[in-house]
C-alpha cells in the first residue's frame, strides 16, 4: 500500500458491494467514503467494517459528496488522491495502474472507450460508443462527448478525451486544490465541470484504459442535455474571462 494515496468513494445505497470495493482498494492505497446524505441502507457501516474511514451525511448528491471527500482528503495531506465509483464499475484492482501514472501526470483519467481505440478519432469513438454504452443511451453519451470537449478545449483536438463521464481519475494534490475553489456541482455535472476547469487552468489530463461491464448504462438524453446546460453556462460565464488558481 502507497501511504501518500487516497482513493475517495461516493457512495448511495451500496451495501452488499462497497465492502468487497474498499476491500480491494485498500490493499493499493488508504480509502475515504463518503455517503450521500439520502442513502437508506447500512453502506456507512459495511464500508467501515472493510477499513474505510467513512464520512456520513457527506452531501446531497454526486459532485456535493466527491467536493466533501476532496476537502477531507486535502485536510489529511494526501499526495495523491484517485476518485472512483463505488459500484464495482471501477474496478479496485486497477488502482496500480492509476498511481503509476499520476506520478507523471497532472490528472489521469480512466476510458471505457480506449480498450477499442488507441488514440481519439471522431468515427472510432462513436463505434466505441456504441459497443461499449447501452444502445438506449447512445446518443445521450454522443451529445455528451462532443458538448464537454467542445466547451472545456474548444477546437484543440488533441485535448479533447475519450470518456468525458468517467469518475475513476487521479489526481496530484496541488492540482486538486486549485480545481476544487472552482467546483459547484450537486450532481452528476461533477465530472464535467472538473474537465472544464483543468482545461481553463492549464492542466493536462492523461487517459489510460479502464474496464468496465459492456452494457453500461450510460448517459441517457436527458442526461446530455442537463449536463450540456450546465456546461454552457460555465463557457458563457469564462468566455471572455479566464478562472485563476486561487
Amino acid at each position: 500500500m502507497v501511504m501518500d494515496v487516497v482513493v475517495v468513494i461516493p457512495a448511495y445505497n451500496l451495501q452488499g458491494i462497497i465492502g468487497r470495493v474498499v476491500s480491494v482498494a485498500k490493499r493499493h492505497a488508504d480509502v475515504i467514503v463518503g455517503v450521500d446524505v439520502k442513502t437508506k441502507d447500512r453502506t456507512a457501516e459495511e464500508a467501515a467494517r472493510a477499513g474505510a474511514y467513512v464520512v456520513k451525511d457527506a452531501g446531497n448528491g454526486k459532485g456535493a459528496v466527491l467536493r466533501k471527500l476532496f476537502a477531507v482528503a486535502l485536510e489529511k495531506k494526501y499526495k495523491y488522491i484517485i476518485s472512483m465509483d463505488g459500484d464495482y464499475q471501477d474496478k479496485p484492482e486497477e488502482l496500480p495502474n492509476f498511481i503509476s501514472e499520476v506520478q507523471r501526470a497532472d490528472i489521469v483519467s480512466g476510458s471505457r472507450y480506449l480498450a477499442r481505440v488507441s488514440r481519439l478519432n471522431l468515427f472510432g469513438m462513436i463505434n466505441a460508443i456504441f459497443i461499449k454504452t447501452n444502445k438506449v443511451n447512445v446518443i445521450g453519451n454522443i451529445l455528451l462527448f462532443f458538448i464537454i470537449n467542445f466547451f472545456s478545449s474548444g477546437f484543440k483536438f488533441k485535448s479533447w478525451i475519450t470518456d468525458t463521464q468517467s469518475g475513476y481519475r487521479a489526481y496530484r494534490r496541488e492540482v486538486l486544490a486549485a480545481l476544487l475553489p472552482h467546483l459547484c456541482s450537486e450532481k452528476y455535472e461533477i465530472e464535467s465541470e472538473m474537465l472544464f476547469f483543468a482545461s481553463r487552468l492549464g492542466y493536462k489530463i492523461k487517459e489510460i484504459p479502464k474496464h468496465v461491464d459492456i452494457e453500461r448504462r450510460g448517459a441517457r438524453l436527458i442526461d446530455g442535455l442537463r449536463i450540456g446546460k450546465y456546461m454552457l453556462k460555465l463557457w458563457l460565464k469564462y468566455l471572455y474571462t479566464q478562472p485563476t488558481i486561487k
